[in-house]
């Protein structure tokens, strides 16, 4: 009788406690995924509205005597951008500093920014950093939401995310989205400051395309790739990218 009692319990104690056991496995298992999200929450979470794509026009000049005339446009280049902060009348939107550069002959440039709904917006470029290849542009009327700013730099090996019009990939609710890898920072090897490395794939037309961790913040910005091995691409470095949009967005707040 007694042997009968002891296994009774026995086994109504492991049927209370199995549950248990699984019930905290599963709560770690969420917690330690929370940013595994599911398709449908990837597609909701990537801050594609503060995706632009940028369209430079420049139109050159001949001077005779002192008199200048324009000829006509002599380039048209692409690349892409994104929503650093709304300002009272549009917004701050950060592209590559390459894709801001007029040419010598330029009588003047003038940007234009598409947004995912296929809006289009006039710009104006504000600032540029040439040594570590970023520019602020300005949009009037322009009012799609600014991406959210990491507080942290990443950790080598941490997964990341690419929202950018690689050769001209875009149209109406369409831009593509890659993942891959932040690499870490290297010395001046290309010939701007230190930089951030990515296992990413890029292209013309990815220049100044935001990258993002995996809670979809900012950590940084694609300004180029390696020609002989094009799937790693090139960055300003994590400090330097904050820092000038820190700066730069409490300067022209006011706009």
């Amino acid at each position: 009788m007694e042997t009968r009692v002891s296994h009774k319990m026995k086994s109504f104690l492991i049927v209370l406690i199995v549950p248990l056991l699984m019930t905290c496995s599963s709560t770690y298992h969420h917690s330690k995924n929370t940013f595994h999200y599911t398709n449908e929450e990837t597609a909701h979470h990537l801050p594609r509205d503060s995706f632009m794509f940028v369209a430079v026009k420049e139109e050159s000049k001949i001077c005779i005597f002192k008199k200048c005339f324009k000829i006509g446009e002599t380039a048209y280049f692409i690349g892409s951008g994104f929503v650093v902060k709304n300002t009272k009348n549009g917004s701050l939107v950060i592209t590559a500093a390459h894709v801001c550069t007029s040419g010598p002959a330029a009588f003047y440039t003038t940007f234009k920014l598409i947004d995912i709904d296929s809006k289009k917006y006039k710009a104006e470029m504000l600032v540029k950093d040439d040594a570590n290849d970023i520019c602020m542009l300005y949009a009037k009327d322009l009012r799609k939401p600014p991406v959210k700013i990491s507080t942290h730099k990443p950790l080598p090996g941490s997964r990341i995310y690419n929202i950018a019009a690689p050769v001209g990939i875009f149209d109406h609710q369409m831009v593509p989205i890659n993942d891959g890898f932040y690499n870490g920072e290297a010395t001046n090897k290309w010939g701007l400051n230190r930089v951030s490395v990515y296992t990413l794939p890029a292209a013309p037309g990815s220049s100044g395309s935001m990258v993002l961790n995996d809670k979809f913040e900012l950590i940084g910005l694609i300004h180029s790739l390696l020609i002989r091995f094009p799937v790693v691409s090139i960055g300003p470095s994590y400090r330097s990218l904050t820092d000038f949009i820190e700066d730069n967005n409490a300067r022209y707040s006011h706009l």
